[in-house]
């Protein structure tokens, strides 16, 4: 096991490393029409063309109101464009509490269309449902697609415990092309024509909540290639607890690889999991395909692949305190990659005293970039983008000063507690970080964006 260890926070290069373009001095604030409305940031995404910024979260007005996806149309500048929906914003609700996680673009029959998925969090996301919506450019409901633009699929772990509700399949044949768009940590992926889903469902017994992924269609019908039913429960033998929370497809390799976290829902063991495309393990990788990491009290939240075909999963231990970022290389056999970190797992706090959690992870051209908490030993917290070499040193090409520095960045939103949970990276090499002005929705009255340059 290896820290590795940088200087401590210095605000001088951090402000400078603000991209001065954006909103007011790099930082954005997005507030949802409405009294009292409540907000925050899950995800962010670049358009396939580059023109606007998609920003994604759950949405609640109280006392009344339930809690929705909602979608925001930024310019490059990180002002609401006000041609998408009602002046650059948009709300779906769905019959439960839904949870928006991730944005993605597919294109069918020549028409860019926006795919939304998340999940309903009544019983804390362990009800196996999850929602899609899709709209069209302009920000309405596709109607083409589920029921009148929306989609509900119920997952289950025991056998026939699976279903889609307002699905309409279509039986002729679409002309359809895929934008790999999405930010690296999402519990959703859209490869190919085909719909990658992760959520968690509960055993009917109530013993067992086991991590499950879900394929689909892109007209929301059940994908029966993978696994003879579009399901697979992602369980390690012992741990009645597993959670998905990021999942990439290599289609050229017929791999798909997934992150996240067994013996707790939080934080327990990383868990890594490889599948075939037909929905098998893959029995070289792992143990039966699954790797468990118990180094640390850990939780793996987001996965990337490096150029040279490696996967790199970022997240955060809580042992030893104060929480460490961590991150982890891997070979084609699931092993530490002896050239990251000599192979070794990275844990990273850079100042010693300071929280840091890592969720997002991006392949950059000189190796990748990762964002997420970076909280004071005195409580302050910031958002924190941080860039490594492909062999887990520093990038100090991220810097703000003339002669380097050591990779990482923080800042902070004056007047709210300031709560990452997401990251991406867009194609210009610019490094985004989106949270929210509170632990959750609804605490949160704003989402908040900084952009790294």
């Amino acid at each position: 096991m290896s820290t590795q260890k940088n200087s401590p926070l210095e605000s001088s290069f951090t402000e400078r490393l603000l991209d001065p373009a954006f909103g007011e001095g790099g930082k954005t604030v997005l507030k949802f029409p409405g009294p009292n409305t409540r907000a925050t940031g899950q995800c962010i995404v670049q358009a396939p063309n580059h023109s606007h910024l998609y920003v994604g979260g759950h949405v609640l007005t109280p006392p009344e109101g339930s809690t929705e996806f909602g979608v925001v149309r930024l310019k490059d500048d990180g002002d609401p464009d006000k041609t998408f929906g009602v002046d650059g914003f948009v709300r779906v609700g769905f019959e439960g509490t839904a949870h928006l996680r991730q944005i993605h673009f597919v294109e069918v029959e020549s028409v860019t269309k926006i795919l939304l998925t998340g999940v309903n969090n009544d019983n804390g996301a362990e009800n196996g449902t999850l929602y899609l919506a899709r709209l069209n450019e302009n920000g309405t409901l596709d109607t083409s697609f589920g029921d009148g633009g929306k989609l509900s699929v119920r997952v289950g772990l025991e056998p026939k415990a699976s279903s889609v509700t307002g699905s309409t399949p279509k039986t002729d044949a679409l002309e359809v092309n895929i934008f790999g768009a999405g930010s690296n940590v999402s519990v959703s992926r859209v490869v190919e024509g085909k719909i990658y889903l992760c959520t968690r469902a509960l055993s009917a017994d109530g013993t067992t909540k086991g991590a499950v992924l879900v394929r689909l269609n892109l007209d929301g019908t059940f994908d029966t290639s993978f696994n003879g039913n579009g399901v697979v429960v992602i369980l390690p033998q012992g741990p009645v607890v597993s959670a998905i929370r990021d999942v990439v497809v290599d289609v050229k390799k017929g791999k798909i690889t997934l992150c996240g976290v067994a013996n707790d829902v939080m934080a327990g063991k990383g868990m890594l999991a490889r599948l075939n495309m037909d929905g098998t393990f893959d029995t070289d990788f792992g143990d039966k395909g699954i790797v468990q990491l118990d180094e640390v009290h850990m939780a793996l939240e987001g996965l990337t692949q490096l150029s040279d075909g490696r996967m790199v999963a970022s997240g955060w231990g809580v042992d030893p305190t104060p929480r460490q970022g961590v991150l982890a290389c891997f070979n084609d056999t699931g092993k530490l990659d002896t050239g990251f970190n000599e192979g070794k797992l990275l844990l990273q706090h850079f100042d010693q005293t300071s929280s840091v959690m890592f969720f997002g992870i991006a392949s950059t051209a000189n190796g990748l970039a990762t964002g997420g908490r970076f909280i004071t030993s005195a409580g302050d917290p910031h958002f924190v983008a941080a860039h490594y070499l492909r062999d887990g040193k520093p990038d100090e090409t991220f810097n703000g000063t003339p002669n380097g520095g050591p990779g990482w960045a923080t800042t902070k939103f004056e007047g709210a507690y300031a709560v990452a949970n997401n990251m991406a990276q867009q194609q210009d090499g610019k490094t985004l970080v989106i949270g929210g002005s509170g632990l959750s929705v609804g605490s949160s009255n704003a989402i908040l964006i900084a952009r790294f340059s």
